[in-house]
Order: C-alpha cells, then sequence, then structure tokens
C-alpha cells in the first residue's frame, strides 16, 4: 500500500509540476524514477521480511495448474522468481517504450525530417501518415523487446541478430534515406539496448534468488 501511494504521488508529480517544466530530461526524470522505486521495493522487502502467499496467488496458481501437485508445488517455491519475470516482460511494453522516446527526444528535428522525407499527399494525409508510422514503430518495439529479452534469457544471443536481419529487410527501401536510417537506427538500437540490458539484470536477480 505504501508502495503504491508513493508511485501514484510520483505519477502526479511528474506529469502536473515537473513535465512542464523540464520536458527536455523526460528519461533521464523516468530512469532515475525507476531506480529509486526498484530500492524502495528492495528496502520494503528487507523490512517486511519473508513475504508468505497471498490467498489470490494460490487461487491464481490453483486455477492454472490444475491438480498438478508437483506443477503446483514449484510455482510456490518460485513465487518472486515469477513476479520478476512477469514484471520485466511488462517493462518491456511500457518501460522500453518510455525509454526509447525518451532518446527519440532528444532529436526532435530527427523524425519530422525522416517522416518529411517520405510523406507523399495531402496535409491530412501526411498527419495520419505520421501518427500510422509512430504507432506501428511502436508496437515493432514492443514486439522486439520481448524477444530479445526471451533470447538472452535462453541464453540465444545468437538468434537476436536474425531477427535484427530480419527487421531490417522489412525496412530495406527505406534504409536508402539517410534521415530514416538514422531514426531507425537511433530507435531500435536504444530498445534492443533494453532488452539486453533488463534481461541481463533479471538473469542475476534469478540466480540470487535461485541461489
Amino acid at each position: 500500500s505504501l508502495f503504491a501511494l508513493l508511485y501514484i504521488a510520483a505519477e502526479v508529480l511528474q506529469h502536473r509540476i515537473i513535465a512542464a517544466k523540464h520536458t527536455r530530461f523526460q528519461l533521464e526524470i523516468f530512469i532515475a524514477k525507476q531506480f529509486f522505486f526498484v530500492a524502495l521495493l528492495y528496502v520494503l522487502f528487507r523490512v517486511v521480511g519473508p513475504l508468505s502467499v497471498h490467498p489470490w496467488y494460490a487461487a491464481l496458481e490453483q486455477w492454472i495448474v490444475g491438480s498438478s501437485q508437483s506443477l503446483h508445488g514449484w510455482m510456490k517455491g518460485h513465487a518472486l522468481m515469477i513476479a520478476a519475470v512477469l514484471a520485466t516482460y511488462l517493462f518491456m511494453v511500457d518501460g522500453g517504450t518510455r525509454i526509447v522516446r525518451g532518446v527519440l527526444a532528444k532529436f526532435p528535428g530527427l523524425l519530422q525530417r525522416a517522416l518529411k522525407s517520405m510523406k507523399h499527399g495531402t496535409k491530412g494525409e501526411e498527419k495520419a501518415e505520421e501518427r500510422e508510422q509512430e504507432n506501428a514503430g511502436e508496437w515493432i518495439g514492443v514486439l522486439e523487446r520481448i524477444i530479445t529479452l526471451s533470447f538472452v534469457l535462453t541464453d540465444s544471443y545468437t538468434a537476436i541478430a536474425f531477427a535484427l536481419t530480419a527487421k531490417s529487410i522489412a525496412r530495406f527501401k527505406e534504409l536508402n534515406n539517410k534521415d530514416f536510417a538514422e531514426y531507425y537506427l537511433l530507435g531500435t538500437s536504444t530498445s534492443v539496448a533494453t532488452a539486453l540490458l533488463a534481461g541481463m539484470i533479471l538473469k542475476i536477480i534469478l540466480t540470487n534468488v535461485a541461489g
């Protein structure tokens, strides 16, 4: 409850006060906030002591595994590991998107130049195309981070190269445009780096929890 209240307060503070005055530092503010709340979670975990399985988790566990006692016992013994994995995958959706947006926001003219060089049609069509490009790029980035994280957790690092190659082939024609190529490489590099770093941190956490 304490963590939830502090997180909500931080979100309100960021969007109502800080965001209006420090738009150029959204990425730094977001990263600092994540470090603060991860540290807070660790402190609360140490203060509260051993955690017991909550009834809702037990009910969910029973619904998932059914009558399988071996799987039931495994889930109960690995509740923290399961929570860490789920939290990391969820972070790839929202947190990863915010990080990529924050990095791209450092280069405000790059996206406009990239889209401008590819625009065709009326002004209304150009705006629709811009929104469509941004939405498609965000969803592709989410899937890219989820796939990369999965490869990291399974030690399939070479498979990441194949995934990036497939993505580059799909954008092969657009990469002839210098502005779009820079925008594409900046967003992709940030997205993959975020997933790689999150995956390596998660593996360290899982190793320590298992140990």
